[in-house]
């Protein structure tokens, strides 16, 4: 096989691996924002159910 195909192909490879680590780390980032903003929606729930007692 021709070395440049080879080089072509794992240039290829590493693209795409750090794509898909790339959608993997958003894709935390976005699960870490939701639980966040649900904890503080939370919060703010309590808040104004101790404001009306």
């Amino acid at each position: 096989m021709d070395m440049n195909i080879i080089k072509r192909d794992i240039g290829l490879m590493c693209a795409a691996q750090k794509l898909l680590n790339f959608f993997c780390i958003m894709k935390t980032a976005l699960t870490v924002a939701t639980i966040a903003f649900s904890v503080l929606e939370s919060v703010n729930m309590l808040k104004n159910l101790k404001n009306r007692a």
